[in-house]
């Protein structure tokens, strides 16, 4: 606390220490869907508390969806059916980006690690960082580097770190055409939680 009042950092640390999907009410399956200038298209429904969201590197037009309360990556395959490709011993998959390799970067939320997969799932590196919280990575191009967004650091802030991690992630501009098919945008949606993430 930072004298009467807490900061943003520290309200959003203790809604993190408390908060878990659908306390206290009917289990409410979640949905990836395709929002386009039509409208929303479920794509898969079924994760408790669907978070980051990221298009196979191969351009095979796979998606994977990070479900934070089971702490699941899925692999939803361009016929919709879906596979777990794997489950963090962290507990929780928060955001997540894919390198230009095909690895899968998962941030682990309370777990306070980025985990790198494999395409088949198994790991490939875990980074520690000294935080209470990693919820977000994305991954630069040209040698940028990775932003990382993480909170609960010892002064009881948070922020974005920029961290090199030896990889690159993957342009959606040139060469993967085909893990876009006139896709606008996914969309997660955890009972009344919806988080966008563009695809541009």
């Amino acid at each position: 606390m930072h004298g009467e009042f807490p900061t943003p950092c520290e309200m959003a640390m203790a809604f993190c220490k408390t908060c878990r999907p659908m306390t206290g009410e009917s289990p409410v399956p979640g949905i990836l869907a395709r929002a386009t200038a039509e409208g929303l298209e479920a794509v898969h429904i079924g994760p408790a508390w669907p978070n980051g969201i990221g298009s196979a590197a191969d351009g095979s037009g796979a998606i994977y969806l990070a479900d934070f309360a089971t702490g699941t990556v899925l692999k939803i395959l361009p016929d919709r059916r879906a596979e777990a490709l794997a489950t963090l011993a962290e507990g929780h998959a928060d955001g997540l980006a894919v390198d230009s390799t095909g690895r899968i970067w998962v941030a682990t939320g309370p777990g306070a690690t980025l985990v790198a997969l494999t395409p088949r799932g198994s790991v490939d590196r875990r980074v520690h960082l000294p935080v209470g919280f990693v919820s977000s990575v994305a991954l630069g191009l040209g040698g940028a580097g990775a932003l990382v967004a993480v909170g609960g650091r010892a002064d009881g802030t948070g922020g974005i770190l920029q961290m090199d991690l030896g990889v690159e992630g993957v342009s959606m501009r040139a060469g993967n055409a085909a893990a876009r098919p006139r896709l606008e945008a996914l969309v997660a949606i955890a009972s009344a939680r919806t988080i966008i993430n563009p695809i541009h």
